[in-house]
């Protein structure tokens, strides 16, 4: 989280915002205030129960939470090649490796 607030982003950890709330619940909050929702939670790779919105894109870190200098790469790297804005409207899976936009629009 340091990582995106000194890149100028504003940050919320799910336990800031209610921790304990269930999938649905925490997607609600998501798609209220927010235009990136990062998240490890298998669940939120169907589009079809989470679908990213106009406001907001979905991106799920398939990098182990063991290994929280590779997530800050991943994400540094991908914000470094898409301005924010593209990535609303989508589901990247983010890797060690790169990404890959899922479903979405451009």
């Amino acid at each position: 989280m340091d990582f995106l607030i000194a890149v100028g982003r504003h940050v919320d950890h799910v336990k800031s915002i209610g921790g304990g709330l269930k999938n649905g619940a925490v997607y609600g909050k998501a798609k209220q205030g927010y235009d990136l929702f990062i998240t490890n939670d298998r669940d939120f790779l169907n589009p079809k129960d989470f679908p990213p919105t106009e406001n907001l894109g979905i991106v799920f870190l398939q990098i182990k939470m063991a290994y929280p200098q590779k997530q800050v790469k991943a994400l540094g790297d991908i914000l470094a090649k898409e301005p924010p804005e593209s990535l609303k409207r989508n589901l990247i899976l983010l890797r060690e490796s790169g990404y890959e936009k899922l479903c979405g629009k451009p």
